[in-house]
């Protein structure tokens, strides 16, 4: 059997079982091979700590061994007679060094583990044993090479430091250490350069071996200083120059040349002398001219060239007198008068002279090349060399000074590495055991809930096969997918016989349930526009009766003629809310103008919408009649608006228009199927949020709502799409997120017959906000402000028989502009809440803003908005509820301008 089928005959709980050990492993893996990888950097950076540790003390030893070798040289050179005490005391602080640095040792290595240089620590351990033998031998001033001894146990311990300093795997590291070990061998030719000159002033006496020696240390130095300028870091390369750029270190170098020139200039003299001296180039000239040998020509010629070569080395060292030049000149010009004289020599020889016939006339006065010669050497003075040895020393020292600031640099470094290391290690640790702990955690919940779910489905849904118990329900606990799955087959079993029975009476319960919901929206509206009717009925009831003068008859009258209109106007609503609220299930097609429908939803959609949202249409008055359920298109209409209304939390615009439009291969928004065709559109437009794209195709869903459960039952499109289906049409919904979207209800047309041309009814509300106001108590400046142009009116007519004169605006925007022209013109302002545009509540707040002393009475007839505390907290100085009779009205003027 091949693996695949092995693995898909395993239980599910064995393959969750499998799935979550291949990643768990997997990260294990992973994460052991970083932990080993941040343990071995942390094992590093331990061992870096400890060799570090040890490099150093061993380097401290070195400087010390430096010291004793130097002090321990000048002894030696004055045959004991100077650094007696200098040398003791420098044994004690070399002692001191030894145990401090065989201590330090001993904690950071085993035997075993000397980072590889086993061999080189036991001989460095060889040679220090001897150190007291040595010493000894120093302090009896017996033969030895003593210097050299120190020289070799400071190149060891040199050596080791060298290799110890670039064991790191650190970049950094390494190159600080190679620095270091740089400038301690420089510290370490320095040493040797001080011990030998101090010896050597000590003696008082010199050699060309020791000026050689001297002259090699002095080399290396130069070439260790190149190697440090090079590999350094900038700031220590700036540091160095800096130190040896000390007078101090100038002195130093001055002494070193003049001892190595005095030196140089001794030999030279010497091999001057003896080649001028017995068997030298004069006594090889006397001898020619005595036995005419002419070997004895060219040994005077090869020993002629080998002064004229001394006497040039002397002239070409630095810092000659003119005096040695002129000394030098008379001893080369000595050397050229017997050159010349050699010619006459063979001459006179050839032609048969003896050698006393020859001897007087080439005979060379040479007394002033031998006293230009002792000349020399008393004009080479002696030099103070007393302070060679401490002004050697403070150079040292400030070479030091420039190791000791990277040796510093290197322990911070090694420090930062190490608790860096121990800190990732930790990291990675707790990382590891976090990483499994919630992936067990949650492979094991997740496993439990998976199998325990679907073995209890299994389980159900075989005992319902053994039992032919289709009915059975299963068991459903919790609320993931399997859930799901389950609770619909449970649906299924349910809806299996039943759902072609009840799926209209389904649709006819979801249409009742969602015209009582817009009669619930309805109701608010219709509270405040009842409100304004029967405050313009009792305002101009009120008038009418106290008009008896018969002069006012004619304004009696036209105050009973609007009592009688806003009569109507009540009328009408009743009937609209009754109409609007008739049960009406099967669908009643006839042919009617859907004009005529749009115009009629229009008036009763307008109380359910807060002012502050505008209604435009855009109606073509020459398009054909359609076969319709008139209830039935109206229920669509305010369903549409009242969506549209909820996307439009603010401000906004509702857009209805009407027109005959053609369509080729086309896809329904509600049914997604293709369709083609001339069809009379019927659009709604809103200005509001817009739908997502990812839901458009969800609207129609009976069980889906944008606006949650508290707002709606979302049964309002998928109630549309049936009705718009029993009528052969189609839906199309265009949208988009911050503009808006619009619904198109397509009507097939009944014939190309054009319609009686209909009255241009397009309404076009518009909402504004309402503005605040100021009183006095008679003869007063009052603005009114109310939408509702027959009780502004009666406000008006009402307040100017009491001697007021009275400005009403009807559009709350216009009202406010108006103010903020004439702010001081008003003693008081009376302002309707419920307009478009701008509320009432709006409106007194920016008044007051320009006159926060100005009275405001505030009136509605309905508001969700605006109660009495909140006017007060507004700052508005009165709160009258519509219908108002006038009376109360000017009661409260007087209540608000009595001192």
């Amino acid at each position: 059997m091949k693996l695949v089928d092995r693995i898909n005959n395993l239980k599910v709980r064995n393959k969750l079982g499998l799935f979550l050990l291949i990643p768990i492993l997997t990260i294990l893996f992973f994460s052991i091979s970083i932990i080993y990888l941040k343990y071995q950097e942390l094992l590093d950076s331990r061992s870096t700590d400890d060799f570090t540790s040890v490099s150093f003390q061993l380097v401290d030893l070195a400087h010390e061994l430096q010291k004793e070798r130097g002090l321990s040289a000048g002894f030696v050179g004055s045959n004991g007679q100077r650094f007696r005490n200098d040398v003791l005391e420098q044994r004690k602080i070399t002692d001191q060094k030894l145990k401090l640095f065989n201590q330090t040792l001993y904690a950071s290595t085993s035997e075993n583990n000397y980072w590889g240089l086993s061999e080189e620590f036991g001989h460095l351990k060889d040679e220090l044993q001897k150190l007291p033998v040595v010493r000894r031998a120093i302090q009896t001033l017996e033969q030895g090479d003593f210097f050299n001894y120190y020289s070799d146990l400071n190149t060891s311990s040199l050596h080791i430091t060298q290799y110890i300093q670039v064991l790191t795997n650190d970049a950094e590291l390494a190159r600080y250490g190679n620095a270091f070990s740089t400038l301690l061998w420089l510290q370490e030719r320095s040493g040797q350069e001080r011990g030998a000159l101090n010896g050597i002033f000590a003696a008082r006496s010199i050699d060309t071996k020791q000026i050689k020696e001297i002259s090699a240390y002095i080399a290396n130095q130069n070439t260790l200083l190149n190697n440090f300028y090079t590999v350094a870091p900038i700031k220590y390369q700036r540091m160095l120059r800096e130190k040896l750029t000390h007078p101090t270190v100038v002195e130093v170098k001055t002494l070193r040349i003049a001892a190595i020139n005095k030196i140089t200039k001794n030999d030279l003299l010497k091999n001057m002398q003896t080649l001028i001296g017995y068997g030298g180039l004069i006594h090889d000239f006397k001898n020619y001219v005595l036995r005419g040998e002419k070997w004895y020509v060219e040994r005077f010629h090869k020993m002629h060239d080998d002064a004229e070569s001394v006497i040039n080395k002397y002239q070409n060292l630095p810092k000659i007198s003119q005096q040695e030049v002129d000394y030098l000149n008379i001893i080369r010009a000595t050397f050229k008068k017997y050159h010349d004289q050699l010619a006459t020599v063979s001459s006179m020889r050839e032609k048969g002279y003896s050698a006393q016939e020859i001897d007087p006339i080439v005979k060379v006065d040479d007394k002033s090349a031998l006293n230009a010669i002792i000349d020399l050497r008393k004009y080479m003075t002696s030099m103070d060399t007393s302070n060679w040895w401490p002004k050697a020393t403070f150079r040292l020292e400030l070479i030091k000074q420039v190791s000791d600031t990277i040796r510093s640099d290197l322990v911070k470094e090694v420090q930062q590495n190490r608790t860096a290391a121990t800190r990732s290690l930790i990291f990675y640790l707790l990382l590891t055991a976090i990483s499994i702990l919630i992936s067990l955690t949650i492979g094991y919940h997740v496993m439990y809930r998976l199998v325990s779910e679907l073995e209890n489905m299994s389980s159900n849904m075989h005992s319902m096969q053994l039992g032919k118990n289709l009915d059975h329900q299963l068991k459903v606990t919790g609320n993931d997918e399997i859930s799901e799955m389950g609770r619909a087959f449970n649906n299924l079993i349910n809806e299996r016989e039943k759902f072609a029975k009840k799926e209209r009476e389904y649709q006819a319960r979801a249409l009742k349930s969602q015209k009582m919901e817009s009669l619930g929206h309805l109701t608010g509206g219709i509270a405040h526009e009842f409100n304004n009717i029967l405050g313009i009925i009792l305002g101009y009831t009120e008038l009418a009766m106290n008009s008896n003068h018969p002069e006012q008859l004619q304004k009696q009258h036209e105050h009973l003629d609007t009592v009688y209109k806003a009569g109507e106007r009540a009328k009408e609503l009743v009937a609209q809310m009754l109409d609007f609220s008739r049960s009406e299930t099967d669908s009643q097609l006839q042919k009617i103008q859907l004009s005529d429908i749009l115009n009629e939803s229009i008036k009763r959609l307008r109380p359910m919408l807060p002012s502050t949202i505008e209604i435009n249409t855009h109606i073509d008055h020459a398009i054909p009649g359609v076969m319709a359920d008139h209830s039935k298109i109206h229920q669509i209409i305010m369903s549409l608006c009242i969506n549209a209304r909820d996307a439009m939390p603010g401000h906004g615009q509702i857009e209805l228009g009407l027109r005959t439009i053609s369509y080729e291969n086309k896809t329904c928004t509600s049914c997604h199927k293709k369709f083609s065709g001339e069809f009379v559109e019927l659009s709604v437009r809103d200005t509001g949020t817009g739908i997502n794209p990812d839901v458009i195709d969800l609207l129609f869903d009976p069980f889906f709502s944008t606006k949650g459960m508290s707002k709606s039952t979302g049964m309002g499109l998928a109630i549309a799409h049936g009705i718009m289906h029993d009528h052969n049409g189609h839906i199309i919904v265009h949208s988009e997120l911050g503009t808006g979207s619009t619904f198109k209800l397509l009507f097939p047309q009944t014939n190309k017959e054009t319609p009686v041309n209909i009255e241009n009814n397009t309404t076009e509300i518009i909402a504004t906000p309402a503005i605040k106001t100021n009183d006095k108590t008679s003869e007063l400046n009052i603005l009114i402000v109310d939408d509702e142009k027959y009780l502004a009116s009666f406000f008006q007519d009402a307040l100017e028989t009491y001697n007021n004169k009275v400005t009403t605006f009807t559009d709350s925007s216009l009202a406010l502009t108006h103010f903020k022209e004439n702010p001081d013109s008003y003693d008081l302002v009376i302002t309707d809440q419920t307009m478009p545009k701008i509320t009432g509540a709006e409106l007194a707040r920016e008044i007051l803003k320009i006159r926060p002393d100005l009275p405001i009475i505030l009136c509605t007839g309905y508001s969700e908005n605006v109660n009495e505390k909140i006017a007060k907290d507004i700052g508005i100085s009165a709160y009258l509820k519509k219908p108002l009779n006038l009376n109360e009205l000017t009661t409260t003027i007087n209540q608000l301008f009595v001192n």
